[in-house]
C-alpha cells in the first residue's frame, strides 16, 4: 500500500474563520507540504484514497469537520483528481499538552511535536476497494 505523510506547522485554521488571510496561508502551507511529499502528481489517479489527519492545538476550540474539508480540497490534484476519491478518513483533534504514547505516534509526528506545539499531521494512502455485493 502506498502511503505518504507530511506535517503542516502552525495552528489549523477553521474554514469558518473571519480571518481569510490566515486561512489562505494555512491552505497554501498544506499545498506546499503535499507537493513536497508527493512523488508525482496526482499520486492516486485511479485508486481510492484514505486520509489520516491529526491536528494538535493549544486549545481544543476548533471543530474537526471545519478542518477536514479544506484539507481534502487542498490535496485535490496533488494526491487525487477529485475529493470523491477519498473513501476513508480518520480525523483527530488533540491538545498539544496531551501525553501521547511514543509507540502510537508516527516518527515524523514525534519530531514535529518537539519543534512545534501546534501542527497538523497528514497521511495519504491508497485503500482497497470494497467489492460490491452481488445482492
Amino acid at each position: 500500500m502506498e502511503s505518504y505523510e507530511f506535517i503542516v506547522p502552525g495552528r489549523a485554521i477553521s474554514m469558518r474563520t473571519a480571518n481569510r488571510t490566515a486561512f489562505r496561508k494555512w491552505i497554501d502551507s498544506i499545498v506546499v507540504g503535499a507537493i513536497e511529499a508527493a512523488p508525482r502528481i496526482p499520486v492516486f489517479w485511479d485508486a481510492t484514497v484514505g486520509l489520516s489527519i491529526t491536528f494538535f492545538c493549544e486549545r481544543a476550540e476548533i471543530d474537526v469537520d471545519n478542518i477536514l474539508k479544506p484539507i481534502m480540497d487542498a490535496l485535490t490534484m496533488i494526491f487525487y483528481p477529485d475529493d470523491s476519491y477519498v473513501t476513508d478518513v480518520d480525523c483527530h483533534r488533540r491538545e498539544s499538552r496531551d501525553k501521547l504514547s511514543r509507540r502510537a505516534v508516527p516518527e515524523l509526528l514525534q519530531k514535529a511535536l518537539v519543534e512545534h506545539h501546534e501542527c497538523t499531521y497528514i497521511q495519504v494512502q491508497n485503500t482497497r476497494r470494497v467489492e460490491k455485493s452481488p445482492w
